[in-house]
């Protein structure tokens, strides 16, 4: 379907292993956007309380296959999270198959 407003459709599961494990998965679709929807199953592990690491393999998207890495670092005083990743690793991988490399910069705020 087409549609001329840019928005992000996402769901997740996230289902604790114990208390610093947990496997996540879901899909994202964007609009506005030439790509397919993502599919995705990951692991997140806790450091410390605040800071995480994740690794997700994913399908879809700009290409078919994904796997990416990336941090997670909590603020509690003002209530924000900051993700750094890299997306498509395979690049870096495998550089006589596959070729390129995202990096992320998120903020996010519950309200």
């Amino acid at each position: 379907f087409t549609t001329s407003t840019p928005a992000l459709i996402a769901f997740n599961i996230n289902a604790k292993i114990n208390s610093q494990l947990a496997l996540n998965t879901g899909f994202n679709y964007r609009t506005v956007v030439y790509q397919t929807p993502t599919y995705y199953l990951g692991l997140n592990y806790k450091i410390v309380n605040g800071f995480n690491i994740w690794v997700n393999a994913a399908y879809g998207g700009y290409g078919n296959y994904n796997t990416s890495v990336g941090t997670e670092f909590f603020f509690k005083k003002p209530n924000l999270y900051l993700l750094l990743g890299a997306t498509q690793i395979e690049g870096v991988l495998k550089p006589n198959t596959k070729s390129g490399m995202g990096l992320t910069l998120n903020i996010k705020k519950n309200l």
